[in-house]
């Protein structure tokens, strides 16, 4: 197998995987702010500290 396959498609991959997390991202942040317009991060930070205590 050629080297040069092997390069190009981790070079594919790690475009994909890039903008696969950047999506995550993008659509979690949506929501968030869909959902919980009034949240703030301190907020969240908040009620996740009590809520594992």
């Amino acid at each position: 197998m050629n080297p040069g396959f092997l390069i190009i498609g981790a070079i594919i991959f790690s475009i994909y995987l890039y903008f696969m997390f950047l999506n995550i991202y993008l659509a979690n942040k949506k929501q968030k702010e869909e959902n919980y317009p009034n949240l703030s991060d301190e907020d969240i930070l908040e009620a996740y500290e009590d809520n594992n205590k």
